[in-house]
């Protein structure tokens, strides 16, 4: 669970749907610094919950789009060893080994489902959805481990784009751009929303904002990483060494450095 107030981050931008009026009627006035609920600091909580469920925990009509792997920074003490071993077969690198204080970017896509539920009694309605970005360089040189790719649950999705800070509530089931929703929750009446990050561009260290309000006015938000104090890391495949179980190592035309040289 990630729930945690935040101060307006200088790189924060509203994410929406492609139509600015339709944006602007569905965010503006919403948000604004310092507007939290006296009855959330008298009950020392949100009344907003979210839970981050990691993607092997559920199944998505929208897991076909998500590989659910990772690139190593070239870097990592060990890597090498370890890609040499994946490009001969005599050793794996199984995703609970990936630990995010190795550094370990998500290959081109991060996916996770936030569960929406009010902490109280109060109806919450959340209305808007952006993105923090926290850190922005290029694609991260590193080692991609590939292997097989992943494709139902009554849920919303939304699409976010970490090269442009943009989100798209999008159909899971068909894939195409619907207007942007408000949800509403209670304690009881839950709302799951999936999310799918894509970043080409960019190796991307982000969290998710959500603006809400109670059934009585007050204004809120919440900042939400995989874990409490921790980010999500995105990056494109653009300089990442391909390492192919049993069948080699590739490199994108023109990245440099060469990676895969020795392997």
């Amino acid at each position: 669970m990630s729930e945690q107030r935040m101060t307006p981050s200088r790189r924060l931008k509203v994410m929406g749907a492609a139509l600015a009026s339709i944006v602007a009627a569905w965010a503006v006035s919403y948000f604004g610094p310092g507007l939290w609920s006296e009855a959330k600091e008298a009950a020392g909580q949100d009344p907003l919950r979210v839970t981050v469920l990691a993607s092997d925990e559920f199944v998505s009509p929208v897991e076909a789009e998500h590989r659910g792997e990772y690139v190593w920074p070239a870097d990592t003490e060990g890597i090498r060893d370890r890609a040499a071993a994946w490009v001969a077969g005599e050793g794996a690198l199984p995703p609970d080994e990936v630990s995010r204080e190795e550094g370990a970017f998500d290959a081109h896509s991060t996916m996770f489902r936030l569960q929406l539920r009010a902490s109280g009694g109060d109806t919450v309605t959340i209305h808007q959805f952006e993105v923090e970005t926290q850190d922005r360089k290029p694609p991260l040189a590193g080692y991609w481990f590939t292997g097989d790719q992943g494709g139902v649950a009554d849920v919303s999705y939304l699409s976010v784009s970490l090269d442009d800070e943009k989100v798209t509530w999008m159909d899971p089931q068909t894939g195409v751009e619907t207007p942007p929703k408000t949800l509403e929750v209670t304690s009881s009446d839950q709302e799951y929303v999936d999310v799918l990050a894509r970043a080409t561009d960019c190796a991307c260290t982000w969290r998710l904002r959500l603006g809400y309000t109670t059934s009585d006015g007050d204004r809120g938000e919440l900042v939400v990483g995989p874990s409490k104090g921790q980010s999500f890391r995105t990056t494109g495949l653009g300089s990442a060494a391909s390492v192919h179980l049993t069948s080699g190592c590739t490199m994108p035309a023109g990245a440099r450095p060469d990676l895969c040289a020795g392997l």
